[in-house]
């Protein structure tokens, strides 16, 4: 999947069409939990419903929401993966959606692990 997100954002570049306005997306600040989904699938809903549930509870959770196939998404995850963080989540290699940053941290797919960290 990491592969696939990188390969199409610069195929954008490229083309010269995908991707207007600033090459730089200011990137949100540290503390915040910043999530990349598809809006499909059983593990991005599932931590899509974790991360309502976080706020809930933690009233003052910044999140930061960014579809993967949307141009400002696309161009927040090249930026957040440019220090190629290794993901703590399901997959090591970024192979499963969502993508997590947190504290540092980088989460790829979700499951009852993944929440407990």
């Amino acid at each position: 999947m990491r592969a696939w997100t990188i390969l199409a954002v610069g195929a954008c570049v490229v083309a010269g069409g995908c991707i207007r306005g600033p090459s730089v997306v200011e990137v949100p600040d540290p503390s915040a939990l910043v999530i990349f989904h598809n809006n499909t699938g059983p593990m991005c809903f599932a931590c899509l419903d974790w991360i309502a549930d976080a706020k809930t509870r933690y009233p003052d959770l910044v999140v930061k929401e960014y579809l993967v196939y949307e141009p400002v998404g696309s161009l927040m995850l090249a930026q957040l993966m440019q220090p190629s963080p290794t993901s703590e989540g399901v997959s090591t290699s970024f192979g499963y959606l969502p993508f997590v940053f947190f504290q540092g941290r980088a989460f790829s797919g979700f499951n009852d692990e993944i929440a407990q960290a």
